[in-house]
């Protein structure tokens, strides 16, 4: 079982979505909680050309990722964004397994409805990206691990053996998480979107938005607050 951590990264100039933190620490008191930030992130001793990249160009989602692993390896524990609220506590969702993460793309298409009201072509749901092509098996990078796991560290090392960088979806977050998964096959419990995302936006022209409606239990709402430039908001 993992460590009972609860890890939280902010880095960059915008002032973290406080109120969304604290949900987390409301909801799980009996939890250490952790924060990463620009004086914490000195403990997990970063040597990497990814993390210098990342922070360089002020690209913080990248610089989060890479964060996220090694504080995993160093501690183990469960790290959701910090950019989401807290609406139930997770303790019921963690078996025995030392490996979780969180499907990016809904099988489940019946329980997901468009919040705008237009239909869907035939009738069926999309999760499309900019490109009009449909996810198939997007993971979000990893959200818990127990200490010192061997998937981790062999997901540090992929990173730290790169010499060119794209964008951080790709090259330390969901492509990455998925390329690797299929890599190596670990023994990892992937939840269902719905259960850390209930809603989402498709990057198409319009943006096409959906909403969970299904019976599953929903652990939190998340809000994309850099995607979403949601510092130019009330959170």
């Amino acid at each position: 079982m993992i460590e009972r951590n609860l890890m939280q990264t902010w880095v960059g100039p915008h002032p973290k979505p406080e109120k969304w933190m604290n949900t987390w620490k409301e909801k799980h008191p009996d939890w250490n909680y952790i924060l990463w930030n620009e004086e914490t992130i000195k403990d997990l001793d970063i040597n990497c050309k990814a993390f210098d990249y990342y922070w360089e160009k002020k690209m913080y989602p990248g610089v989060a990722d890479i964060i996220r692993y090694h504080a995993l390896y160093k501690y183990g524990g469960f790290q959701p964004g910090a950019d989401s609220i807290c609406i139930n506590p997770i303790d019921d969702i963690l078996d025995e397994n030392e490996l979780y993460t969180v499907a990016s793309h809904a099988k489940d298409k019946e329980n997901w409805i468009r919040t705008d009201g237009l239909p869907e072509d035939g009738q069926k749901i999309h999760f499309l990206d900019r490109n009009n092509k449909e996810h198939k098996d997007s993971l979000s990078p990893i959200h818990g691990a127990k200490k010192g796991h061997w998937f981790i560290r062999e997901i540090i090392n992929e990173i730290n053996q790169l010499t060119e960088f794209d964008k951080p979806y790709k090259t330390t977050g969901n492509v990455l998480c998925e390329k690797m998964v299929k890599k190596y096959k670990p023994e990892i419990k992937i939840l269902p979107m719905h259960t850390f995302i209930p809603r989402r936006t498709a990057r198409t022209t319009p943006p096409r938005e959906y909403k969970y409606i299904g019976d599953g239990k929903v652990y939190s709402e998340h809000y994309y607050f850099t995607t979403n430039k949601l510092w130019t908001s009330e959170y």
